[in-house]
């Protein structure tokens, strides 16, 4: 699966020290939009600039799932944040036009909610014929050296 990308803002916010999100403790969100919105990484920044074109469909809930297990931890001068995989789970009535993944902070306010990176599937994909799984980099999500 491609790498995540983070948007510049998320970059900005974090190196200036606004924005700033806790991974360990804020509601930390993936959710699913269709290609027919290509998330800009230069201009996004938060979820109301993507939430329009977000999926629908059986065994989807809006604004995406919180992210399961999450540990923020140092080894060796390396900082890493991981979670748990995401799965959609198989429904006939589902979705099948999912194109990106967005990972975000949910503040439960769109104007408010960062975004952190996007994920490009490279084709639609879904959950009707099987379950769509989102498999987190062994290495973590997010990695300093």
């Amino acid at each position: 699966m491609p790498a995540w990308t983070f948007f510049d803002s998320f970059k900005t916010n974090t190196i200036n020290g606004t924005g700033i999100i806790d991974f360990d403790t804020d509601l930390i969100k993936i959710a699913l939009i269709t290609v027919s919105n290509v998330p800009d990484i230069d201009v996004d920044d938060f979820w109301d600039d993507l939430q329009a074109t977000e999926v629908t469909g059986t065994n989807y809930t809006a604004r995406g799932e919180a992210l399961g297990s999450r540990t923020v931890a140092e080894a060796g001068g390396v900082v890493t944040f991981d979670a748990a995989d995401v799965t959609w789970v198989s429904s006939g009535g589902g979705f099948a036009n999912a194109r990106h993944a967005i990972l975000y902070f949910d503040s439960t306010v769109d104007t408010t909610s960062n975004l952190v990176a996007t994920l490009d599937f490279g084709v639609d994909k879904g959950n009707t014929t099987g379950d769509l799984t989102i498999q987190m980099d062994s290495l973590g999500i997010i990695t300093l050296t």
